[in-house]
């Protein structure tokens, strides 16, 4: 019997970040993966400090909706050790944020990484030809494996849109998501051309705020 596969992702109060990375990435599993994979897999989030049962932050919602996300509900949790060891990938928004993990479970440090890490990690596997969609959760560990030992460090985090107005979030997208989609095509078979197709989307931001309802007239892509 297949073994599930769990995707874990965290930041600081899981209303923001990690929640967009979570519903991003579940839906993308269920677009892309083979079904009886998608089946196994299983996707969730954390936070290190998170108040236990608040929603998704307004913008974010908004922003989830903007990207193809019909159903946005979300209470956050904060993170348990046991939330870590069971989890076979767990992505942080900060170098600060895996580092906590890891010490917390020593035992998951070749399966926790920042966003942007395993997506620099992605996008050198993919340049390689090593991308080949999985078909398996044993492919999936695997693969997990080889975005593990192809990092190289040195990833920027995902910016905290925390008390910020509308352009901190569309900043933070636009960080946080051409990351997951680069891990999305190899370790959940997204096509390329719908990857390019995100990835342009979230690039641009008047035209993420208008179809978000924000504001993007103060926005800066430091």
């Amino acid at each position: 019997m297949p073994r599930e596969f769990t995707i874990l992702t965290v930041c600081d109060g899981n209303i923001h970040r990690s929640p967009l990375a979570e519903a991003l990435l579940r839906l993308w599993s269920g677009w892309y993966l083979p079904p009886a994979l998608a089946d196994v897999v299983r996707i969730g989030s954390a936070g290190l400090i998170a108040p236990d049962g608040a929603p998704m932050g307004r913008r974010v919602a908004r922003i989830a909706h903007a990207l193809g996300v019909v159903d946005a509900e979300h209470r956050a949790r904060l993170l348990t050790d046991s939330m870590i060891r069971h989890a076979d990938l767990v992505l942080t928004a900060t170098a600060r944020q895996r580092d906590t993990v890891i010490g917390r479970v020593p035992a998951a440090l070749k399966v926790t990484m920042t966003v942007r890490e395993a997506g620099q990690a992605a996008q050198a596997l993919r340049a390689r030809g090593l991308a080949a969609p999985p078909t398996t959760e044993d492919d999936l560990r695997r693969i997990v494996a080889s975005l593990n030992a192809e990092r190289a460090g040195g990833a920027k985090d995902v910016i905290d849109p925390q008390g910020h107005g509308d352009a901190v979030f569309l900043r933070m997208t636009s960080e946080a998501v051409p990351a997951l989609c680069e891990v999305a095509t190899i370790l959940l078979g997204m096509p390329v051309a719908d990857r390019d197709a995100y990835v342009e989307g979230v690039s641009d931001p008047a035209r993420l705020a208008q179809a978000a309802g924000l504001d993007a007239s103060s926005y800066s892509a430091r």
